[in-house]
């Protein structure tokens, strides 16, 4: 057996940004129940200090290095994990970047795991450069030949024993995207006091009445031509068949048009996971995105035709998936109660505490030699 890992320092940026936030919520949520139940002290920086690496193990939020992996500051960044954080118990770099394609290699000979919000299933991908540093970019660059103003590589990471150090953490669910919850994580980040970290109280049925047949309301604005790629065409698609308005509304009436939705489609964005797969799992429409089949993540949200509806990264299947989906009221509701109950357990239920803090427990110990 591993040996328990007690005294956990966690070097993070904090609530600036929405993957901190969540890769945060749970553990300050969850704090006590670690300490209780699972002999595990947390400790939080936002800067570097002397007792920084005086634990058994450290996490490193990747947010608070972000300015460092594409300027001159870079060797300063890797001293820190070669020379300073190799002294912790066992060291692990949290990857919160977006995508499960866009990985920062140069921490890998000096960290005892890579931790990420989702990985590819099959790593070997990683040991091959990927266009934009993104497996959806690499697929319209390489199937459509969509190409970017500047062409950006993934470092492949050719080292097996780097590889086995990439494991699943949890994904940016585990955080509260309700109506209010944007303006409370604000709240959490300018006073600090736990009460704003309230979970979401209201799920709306998804049983219920909806008059609103398919939601495609996303932008479609990023600078990257392989990452508009994906959505125009959506767009196009859905143009085609049903014209409907695409533009922004404020949060109000954007959750109100959710909740009378009955399928709602979730493009790729920077990642594969976006906000809005929470929030139409909070407002019980039935969730249509690409094929996340190749795709590990936790909690496991996304399964194929029981939590989600996949379609072809080509999008050739789409009017088809819509054709049968929208008048099978039974079928589409079943799958989004799935959905809805999966993240009503991990995120509010009863045993939310006990499966993250278990996962937690598993993820930090270090691997057996």
């Amino acid at each position: 057996m591993p040996r328990m890992i007690r005294i956990v320092h966690i070097l993070t940026e904090g609530f600036r940004s929405s993957n901190g936030r969540a890769f945060l919520h749970p553990l300050l949520r969850f704090r006590e129940t670690l300490e209780r139940d699972y002999g595990i002290v947390l400790q939080f920086f936002t800067a570097r200090a002397p007792s920084l690496n005086q634990c058994d193990a450290l996490l490193v939020d990747s947010k608070f290095y972000k300015p460092y992996w594409a300027s001159p500051r870079r060797d300063e960044a890797v001293a820190h994990f070669a020379e300073d954080y190799a002294q912790a118990g066992s060291s692990f770099f949290v990857d919160l970047n977006d995508s499960t394609g866009w990985v920062v290699p140069y921490v890998l000979p000096y960290v005892t795991r890579y931790i990420k919000s989702q990985l590819m299933r099959d790593r070997s991908i990683y040991s091959r450069p990927l266009y934009e540093h993104r497996p959806h970019s690499d697929y319209y660059h390489r199937t459509a030949g969509v190409a970017n103003d500047e062409e950006r590589w993934s470092v492949p990471i050719t080292d097996p024993a780097h590889l086995a150090k990439m494991t699943v953490g949890w994904n940016s669910g585990l955080a509260n995207y309700s109506l209010p919850g944007p303006w409370l994580m604000n709240a959490y980040e300018r006073t600090g006091w736990l009460p704003f970290l309230a979970l979401p109280k209201f799920y709306a049925k998804p049983e219920r009445t909806r008059q609103t047949k398919v939601s495609y309301r996303f932008g479609a604005s990023y600078p990257e031509r392989t990452l508009r790629h994906q959505r125009l065409k959506l767009k196009e698609i859905m143009d085609a068949r049903y014209s409907l308005p695409t533009c922004k509304l404020n949060r109000a009436q954007y959750f109100l048009e959710m909740i009378d939705t009955q399928v709602v489609l979730s493009p790729f964005g920077y990642g594969e996971i976006t906000l809005k797969d929470f929030e139409t799992f909070l407002t019980g429409g039935a969730l249509m995105k690409p094929d996340m089949a190749g795709i590990e993540t936790w909690p496991d949200f996304f399964r194929n035709d029981e939590t989600y509806v996949p379609f072809s990264w080509d999008l050739e299947d789409i009017p088809d998936r819509l054709d049968a989906l929208l008048p099978d009221n039974t079928g589409r509701i079943a799958i989004a109660r799935n959905a809805q109950n999966e993240y009503k357990k991990t995120l509010t239920g009863p045993e939310a505490a006990r499966l993250f803090c278990s996962h937690f427990a598993s993820m930090i110990h270090p691997p057996a030699l």
